[in-house]
């Protein structure tokens, strides 16, 4: 992996082609990109100099999305869609305000297989009855007592080039303390102290930061809203929680499927 003169990232594909750069303004995207990369295709990575939306869209109806890019939003469109269906609006918000909108900051919706700290998903924290959910203690771990969401791709905390090794493996990926051992070496509950072998680090501390608000870990609570209070909060709900609402055609050219189409004619 190669870093040019703009701090951004360029290498090859898994075919061994060089990989084509394309350039994107990162103000006329609906989220705040950091360290120049916004999202993967499979022959380009695309970066932050000027360029119209129209072209992005293009491109990605072109050359499709990487498998880890789209992967990251197939899940944020499944957890929008839960969202949706049960008027539980789960997501990892940062403890800061939005400083171009001035209203708080959400960084990642949380779906049934988001994960948690403890390294299970959203659905082993889930208790349904008669149609009814509560979010309960993890099923799985004795420690985990409430759903902490953790990022679980690259892209979710900049780091995209990583998906481009030949040896990256996204299902044993996992995000770091600044101790150098993962989410999954540290204990659940209470200050989240590492439990490697010989470790005396006695709390997790991101060694990474949120590709949305630029904070790490610990800044961030994970939070889980009805409509109405979102509505009253004046934030997005139903059709406008869905990735790219503002951009309809780049919405479609991301997730080209009914289910999105279905939810605007019942608008």
């Amino acid at each position: 992996m190669l870093k040019n003169n703009n701090n951004s990232y360029c290498g090859s594909s898994n075919n061994g082609k060089a990989m084509k750069k394309t350039v994107v303004d990162p103000n006329t995207l609906p989220f705040k990109p950091r360290r120049n990369n916004v999202i993967s295709t499979d022959n380009e990575i695309i970066t932050s100099i000027p360029l119209s939306i129209q072209t992005i869209t293009e491109n990605i109806k072109i050359n499709g999305l990487t498998k880890s890019s789209r992967c990251m939003m197939q899940d944020e469109k499944e957890a929008a869609l839960f969202a949706i269906k049960t008027g539980i609006y789960g997501v990892w918000r940062s403890n800061y305000l939005n400083p171009t909108y001035n209203t708080v900051q959400d960084c990642a919706r949380i779906g049934p297989k988001s994960k948690c700290f403890c390294d299970h998903s959203l659905e082993d924290h889930m208790l349904i009855q008669n149609d009814k959910i509560t979010f309960v203690e993890c099923k799985n771990c004795k420690d985990c007592k409430r759903f902490e969401f953790i990022p679980t791709k690259p892209e979710e905390i900049g780091e995209n080039w990583l998906v481009l090794r030949n040896n990256f493996n996204i299902d044993k990926y996992r995000v770091k303390c600044k101790c150098k051992h993962t989410h999954a070496e540290h204990s659940p509950k209470g200050m989240k102290r590492c439990l490697a072998k010989g470790c005396k680090c006695c709390i997790f501390d991101s060694a990474f930061l949120c590709v949305v608000c630029d904070k790490p870990w610990n800044e961030h609570t994970t939070t889980f809203e009805t409509e109405t209070e979102r509505i009253k909060q004046g934030l997005p709900v139903r059709e406008d929680f869905i990735p790219f609402s503002e951009l309809p055609q780049l919405q479609q050219a991301v997730f080209r499927d009914k289910d999105i189409e279905r939810i605007h004619k019942k608008k």
